[in-house]
């Protein structure tokens, strides 16, 4: 069993954190939060808005789909602030991801660190 912490990177994978973000408190010295990256980032998350529609579903639910995706022995441990949060990522339950959209994300999320 493997457990998923943070699996939305502390809100960076929902699609709500804009290009003029200033990240303080905790994500200021993370890795995925420094300027840089924090924009590849979002421009994957645009690149997503496709699949998005073809699942009928958030950011965040996809993401954690995907996730979901990977094994079937994932636990993911993810906080919500609101019951829409809640509601999204149970969605993500509902998701069923394609072999061959869950590679395109991989390749993605794997492009970020080149």
């Amino acid at each position: 069993m493997v457990q998923v912490y943070s699996p939305l990177e502390q809100g960076l994978l929902t699609g709500t954190i804009t290009r003029d973000y200033v990240p303080g408190g905790a994500r200021a010295n993370k890795v995925w939060f420094q300027r840089e990256n924090m924009l590849k980032v979002i421009d994957m998350l645009e690149q997503w808005q496709p699949l998005c529609a073809r699942y009928q579903c958030t950011i965040p639910t996809l993401a954690l789909a995907w996730i979901l995706k990977q094994s079937d022995l994932i636990s993911i441990l993810s906080g919500a602030t609101a019951p829409e949060q809640v509601r999204e990522n149970v969605a993500a339950l509902n998701i069923n991801l394609s072999d061959a959209d869950a590679t395109l994300m991989r390749e993605m999320a794997e492009a970020l660190e080149r």
